[in-house]
């Protein structure tokens, strides 16, 4: 699956959802930074997407970068103090 996702990248460099869907294929099989690498590419094409914002932060609290984690996080809760999803993991 993630071979297909990398291919679809390269198809269609510009569209988030795939550089997701390969950081979700990185993360699943155990590569963190490669994860954090395609997902912080999604958040970069799409930045108005807080939820990659969010798998963004957690993955970075998993490799012990707390502190750009709780910027992130903190960033997410005052562009938004509702968005619960933000307030949960953070």
């Amino acid at each position: 699956a993630k071979l297909v996702a990398d291919k679809l990248i390269a198809y269609e460099p510009k569209n988030a959802h795939f550089y997701h869907l390969s950081g979700m294929m990185s993360f699943n099989d155990g590569d963190l930074a490669e994860a954090e690498k395609m997902i912080r590419q999604a958040s970069v094409l799409q930045p108005d997407n807080a939820d990659y914002k969010v798998e963004l932060a957690n993955l970075l609290f998993q490799q012990d970068k707390r502190k750009e984690a709780i910027e992130l996080f903190e960033g997410l809760i005052k562009a938004d103090p509702h968005y619960k999803l933000a307030w949960d993991q953070y």
